[in-house]
C-alpha cells in the first residue's frame, strides 16, 4: 500500500499543479489566443490602501525648472503629455521628459547628472506641482467603472503634493549620500494640509500596502466598454499601467466586460538595458506569474512520475549476492 503511494505521490503533484496552472492563467489564455484584439486607453486607477480605496480620475502637473543662468522653463502637463511650450521649452524637452511623470528620486539623480556639466544652461531646481483628482471612498474596486458615470462621481478630492528640488552643492561623500539637492514637500487634501510620509508624488508612495489596479476603455462591435483590469501592481503603475496610456485590450465578443490587457511589448521601446530587462519581465510575468511557475513545477513532477513509473513497472536487474559472492571466490581462487 506504501509502494503505491509512493508511486502516485508524483503524478497527483503533476495534476495538481496542471490545475493550479489552468486556474491561475487559463480563462486569460483563452482570451490571449482567440479573443478579439482592440486599442484602448487607461482611463482611471484604482488606488487602494489596506482595506480602502480610491478612484484616481486624473492628474495634471505645472513644471518649473530653474538654469544657472536665472531661465526658467515651464510647462504644463496632462495626460496627453507636455503643453503650453513656447519656444524656449521647446529647446529644452528633454529636461522636461526627465522630470515629468516619474518619482521624486528621479529628479534628485536628474538634478546631480546637471551638476556635472559645466555650461550655463544646466538645471539647478525643479518645481512640480501635481494635482490628483480622485473619487473617494469606492466600496469596492469592482465598483469603479460603474462610477466613472455615477452622480457620485462628481463628489471628487482634490490631492495637490508640490515638491522643490534645490540643488545645493557639496562635498563627493554628500552626494554619495544624495544629500546635495533639498527636496521641500507639501502636500494638501482639498485646499488643507495634510501628513505626508512618503516625500514623494501620489503614484510613487514607497509603501507595497498601496496597490495601483487600472480601470480601461476600448471600442466592440456594440460600442464602447470600461472594465477593471484584473491584475495590479504594488508601489506604484508601472510602465503600460498609468493614466493615459494607450493599451492593448483582448476580449471575446459575448463576454466584454472580462476583457484584458494584453502585454504590449512597444513600452521597451527608448529604455536603457536594464529598464527593459526589467519591463520585459514586468509585462511577462505580471500576468503569468503563477502560471508560469506552476506550469514548471508540473513538467518536473511529470518527470519524476515517469521516472517512478518505469522502475516500479520494469525494475533494473540485480544478479543474486551469494553467486556474485561465489564467482569472486572462484575467480580468487
Amino acid at each position: 500500500m506504501i509502494k503505491k503511494c509512493k508511486v502516485l505521490l508524483f503524478p497527483a503533484l503533476t495534476v495538481l499543479f496542471l490545475f493550479s496552472a489552468w486556474f491561475f492563467g487559463g480563462e486569460a489564455l483563452t482570451i490571449a489566443i482567440k479573443g478579439e484584439r482592440s486599442e484602448g486607453n487607461i482611463v482611471a486607477l484604482v488606488r487602494c490602501y489596506e482595506e480602502r480605496c480610491d478612484l484616481l480620475v486624473d492628474i495634471t502637473q505645472e513644471l518649473t525648472l530653474e538654469q544657472a543662468d536665472g531661465a526658467v522653463i515651464s510647462a504644463f502637463v496632462n495626460r496627453e503629455g507636455i503643453q503650453r511650450l513656447d519656444d524656449y521649452a521647446k529647446e529644452h524637452l528633454t529636461a522636461l521628459n526627465a522630470v515629468k511623470g516619474g518619482k521624486a528620486d528621479g529628479i534628485q539623480r536628474f538634478l546631480q547628472r546637471e551638476a556635472d556639466k559645466e555650461s550655463d544652461e544646466r538645471i539647478v531646481s525643479v518645481l512640480r506641482t501635481e494635482r490628483a483628482m480622485l473619487i473617494p471612498g469606492l466600496p469596492t474596486p469592482s465598483a469603479a467603472p460603474k462610477m466613472l458615470d455615477a452622480p457620485a462621481a462628481t463628489n471628487r478630492d482634490e490631492v495637490i503634493t508640490t515638491i522643490q528640488f534645490t540643488y545645493i552643492g557639496g562635498t563627493d561623500e554628500e552626494a554619495e549620500l544624495k544629500t546635495n539637492v533639498r527636496r521641500d514637500v507639501s502636500r494638501t487634501l482639498n485646499g488643507k494640509p495634510v501628513e505626508h510620509d512618503s516625500q514623494d508624488f501620489i503614484l510613487h508612495e514607497k509603501d507595497y500596502r498601496y496597490s495601483f489596479r487600472p480601470v480601461f476603455t476600448y471600442q466592440t462591435a456594440q460600442g464602447s466598454a470600461v472594465v477593471l483590469a484584473d491584475i495590479a501592481t504594488r508601489k506604484s503603475p508601472r510602465g503600460g499601467h498609468r493614466l493615459g496610456d494607450a493599451i492593448l485590450a483582448g476580449y471575446m465578443p459575448e463576454t466584454p466586460e472580462k476583457a484584458i490587457m494584453l502585454s504590449d511589448f512597444s513600452s521597451l521601446k527608448g529604455r536603457t538595458f536594464l529598464d527593459s530587462i526589467n519591463e520585459f519581465f514586468n509585462l511577462t510575468f505580471g500576468r503569468w506569474f503563477f502560471s508560469t511557475v506552476s506550469l514548471l513545477l508540473a513538467f518536473v513532477y511529470f518527470g519524476m512520475s515517469w521516472i517512478t513509473i518505469s522502475l516500479t513497472i520494469k525494475p533494473p536487474k540485480t544478479e543474486n549476492a551469494d553467486t556474485v559472492d561465489k564467482e569472486a571466490l572462484k575467480r580468487m581462487s
